[in-house]
């Protein structure tokens, strides 16, 4: 014989398993993001399923990351996920010599491209860019933010460890430069703190890059 609390759990189940999962503008939403590409999370020889999209729904991950096509975010929006949308043809740009002119064109056949589908949370711009890619590279994110003004955009920035590449007699400037050209509702950077055999935060620069960039948001 079942017990009532056996009967209770089952049925807690089964409703949970009835509500889809929270998602972008739903109160109870929180962006917790798989960085990358998806595809080197295909196990050997094998193809990208729905299956590890589920996985990673398991885990609490609520962005799966940067997808590459159509299939991908399908298998996304079945897992109950949104992820970030990745176009090579905008992430590989030479930031630093290139003509924004072609901007128009590559913005709006990304948007025509991808823009209607109901697992895309944004575009990936780009990744720890220094001060020289700024100007081109917030040219490209203004463009995108006027076709997709719904969409998030996502570029990340480098941490002040990184004082030899971001191009800028401060790591402070450094921000100020990417605020006040891009614009953004929000900014994330890198910071690799946590380092093997350590017992906490070892690298030296965590809490005055956390002081800089708060400062800079605010």
């Amino acid at each position: 014989m079942r017990s009532k609390y056996s009967i209770i759990t089952s049925f807690f189940l089964a409703l949970t398993a009835l509500c889809a999962p929270p998602q972008p503008g739903d109160a109870d939403w929180f962006p917790i993001m798989a960085w990358g590409t998806n595809q080197h999370l295909r196990p050997a020889n094998e193809p990208l399923t729905a299956e590890r999209f589920r996985e990673m729904a398991d885990a609490g991950i609520t962005i799966a990351g940067f997808a590459l096509d159509r299939a991908e975010l399908d298998m996304i929006h079945e897992a109950g996920l949104v992820a970030y949308y990745q176009d090579w043809n905008i992430t590989s740009q030479p930031w630093t010599n290139v003509d924004p002119a072609t901007f128009p064109a590559l913005a709006q056949r990304c948007v025509e491209q991808i823009n209607d589908h109901p697992a895309l949370y944004g575009y990936m711009i780009g990744d720890e860019p220094n001060a020289a890619m700024l100007p081109n590279q917030s040219a490209m994110y203004r463009q995108l933010h006027q076709l997709a003004p719904d969409k998030d955009l996502y570029v990340n920035l480098l941490p002040n460890y990184a004082a030899d590449h971001i191009g800028t007699p401060t790591y402070r400037e450094y921000l100020e430069r990417f605020v006040a050209m891009y614009q953004p509702k929000w900014f994330s950077y890198d910071f690799y703190g946590l380092l093997e055999g350590g017992t906490g935060i070892e690298r030296p620069g965590f809490w005055s890059n956390l002081t800089d960039a708060r400062a800079v948001s605010l």
